[in-house]
């Protein structure tokens, strides 16, 4: 009886999570989630830009840090070409200045697309700024 409980239970709780999303508008959750990614974004860049503090030897910490970042930039944005951008990035020397998690976050949320039209359309055919774009 304690197992088939325990099955209901998670059963329901998986179609209720799914009707709770399913609810939500898509606009709502990007917007909920716009300040915490980019202060993850900001937390990125710093630990990129901290080899810096260390001459000499920050370079080798980019070499390590560069496929963690890109990880993370991926997690976050979902875009291959920006998480390969991210890795070139942090890999080359003394390329740390840009800080390309941020500039992922301003693709993201702002109409910078606009300005560059040679980036990669966005899935979903959102344009940046939350407006589906009109065909």
């Amino acid at each position: 009886h304690g197992f088939e409980s325990i099955g209901a239970v998670t059963a329901g709780a998986l179609t209720a999570n799914k009707v709770l999303r399913l609810g939500l508008d898509k606009r709502f959750r990007k917007e909920t989630v716009k300040w915490p990614k980019l202060l993850a974004s900001v937390a990125i860049d710093a630990v990129g830009v901290s080899s810096y503090a260390l001459p000499g030897i920050g370079e080798g910490e980019d070499i390590l840090w560069a496929p963690v970042s890109a990880t993370l930039v991926q997690v976050l944005y979902g875009a291959y070409w920006l998480s390969a951008l991210d890795l070139l990035e942090e890999g080359l020397p003394f390329s740390d200045f840009i800080p390309t998690a941020c500039l992922a976050w301003a693709i993201e949320y702002t109409s910078i697309r606009r300005v560059l039209p040679f980036l990669p359309k966005p899935k979903g055919g959102d344009d940046g700024d939350g407006e589906k774009k009109k065909a």
